[in-house]
């Protein structure tokens, strides 16, 4: 799926005044709001993002903390924030820019946690070219890596469908400090088109889907490689999925959106640093809610290549800290900025309060006990 957040619209068929109309419709539907419940009823979404709760319940960490999950799969962001507001689900995944359109007519939502960073947005380019994490394991420092492939952009052509990655081009260019225009996009009427058309030799440089990305690597690594993703696009590629309650659960349920944190942190030690056991569960969870045929190995592979999990260090180091270039500020102040221009949000909207994530992961790490229970051995 792309994930713009023109393109990530785009595949759901969601509109802010849509969402509006359904709410209306189903005012005094809500289900009553318990309070202090250990039982979470999560919407997930069939992606790799989102999976790994499952593996949370079977290898019983949710368990230990006197969590029961119950999952409920909806493919679509504005279908689950209608059961948000219903009460019939207690946790939504979503993304970080996912939220923006409808703060206006759902003002309840609330981000509570990072799931990952979604590192799919990478640019593609012939072997040869600057590759960022070649040049920082060669040594170069990150700034004079980073200036080395914007050097290598400027005046090339790059393939891919302009409506979904003009916008990502245009922020590449604003942070790299080049001049409009300094990278021009060949625009195609969609993925595949566009990695056939690189595939064949036309342009020096592609963006697409996870999909058109991961073939052309995978299966042509002499002739491709990933010439950067975030840390090379700025705010721009800086794409994090997050969970999100409505507020009035969180009123009456805070302690257990502090025990999802803590249980997310630890399943993502897992995934980081154990992927030989949690890598079976997430092939089985995928292949039997996406309708997929993956292989461990490709499960595996993607989540080496495309996503970074929310552990501690990373929370710690780079989610969390406003010093990082991939602070989750960055991203949110870019995409809302993108809101407003669109009309979606309106100007000067304070997103404080719809986005509690550090504010909560600080109230956890707090907490000696959980951090205890967070760092202890995986077993």
């Amino acid at each position: 799926m792309n994930r713009t957040t023109r393109g990530w619209k785009a595949a759901c068929g969601l509109t802010a005044a849509a969402l509006v109309l359904a709410t209306q419709a189903l005012t005094g539907c809500a289900a009553e709001v318990k309070s202090n419940s250990s039982e979470v009823t999560i919407a997930v979404q069939p992606l790799l993002d989102y999976a790994p709760w499952e593996f949370a319940r079977t290898h019983g960490l949710a368990a230990e903390l006197g969590l029961t999950l119950n999952f409920t799969y909806l493919t679509q962001v504005n279908t689950a924030i209608q059961a948000l507001e219903r009460h019939e689900v207690d946790v939504v995944s979503t993304c970080t820019a996912c939220n923006l359109p409808y703060l206006v007519s759902v003002p309840s939502v609330r981000d509570i946690m990072t799931i990952d960073q979604f590192k799919g947005f990478i640019i593609v380019g012939r072997a040869g070219a600057p590759s960022y994490d070649q040049l920082v394991a060669q040594g170069h420092p990150d700034a004079q890596a980073r200036q080395i492939v914007y050097d290598n952009l400027k005046g090339k052509t790059l393939i891919g469908n302009k409506v979904i990655f003009g916008p990502l081009v245009k922020g590449l260019e604003q942070y790299a400090n080049l001049q409009p225009g300094d990278i021009n996009i060949v625009d195609m009427p969609d993925d595949a088109k566009a990695a056939t058309a690189f595939l064949s030799g036309q342009g020096d440089f592609y963006m697409g889907s996870l999909a058109q990305e991961s073939k052309l690597l995978q299966n042509y690594p002499d002739k491709f490689v990933n010439v950067g993703g975030a840390e090379v696009l700025g705010p721009a590629g800086l794409w994090y999925c997050t969970a999100a309650v409505d507020q009035r659960w969180l009123d009456k349920n805070f302690p257990t959106a502090r025990k999802l944190v803590a249980l997310w942190l630890r399943t993502s030690r897992y995934l980081n640093e154990r992927p030989d056991l949690a890598v079976p569960e997430l092939t089985r969870v995928m292949n039997t809610r996406s309708g997929s045929t993956y292989t461990p190995e490709q499960i595996e592979n993607q989540m080496r290549q495309f996503v970074h999990y929310t552990d501690p260090a990373a929370a710690r180091n780079d989610v969390y800290n406003p010093q990082s270039p991939l602070y989750w500020r960055n991203s949110l102040d870019f995409y809302a900025e993108q809101s407003v221009a669109a009309g979606e949000l309106p100007a000067g909207s304070s997103l404080d309060e719809y986005n509690l994530q550090e504010q909560i992961y600080d109230s956890v790490m707090r907490d000696p006990a959980l951090v205890e229970w967070i760092e202890a051995p995986l077993t």
